[in-house]
């Protein structure tokens, strides 16, 4: 699935397959890795453009 979707990210204490399928790794689940990432994506895509 990671392939398919075109980018795959993986949270750091994802299964080693799935760390080597990922194009990037984000921090541990506990440590709110996705949502860090979630936030970081949507603050780029929401700034206006110039």
């Amino acid at each position: 699935m990671l392939t398919w979707a075109g980018r795959g990210i993986a949270v750091a204490n994802a299964h080693p397959d799935v760390l080597a399928s990922a194009d990037a790794v984000v921090g541990h689940h506990d440590a709110d890795g996705v949502a860090e990432e979630l936030a970081s994506t949507l603050d780029g895509a929401l700034r206006p453009r110039r």
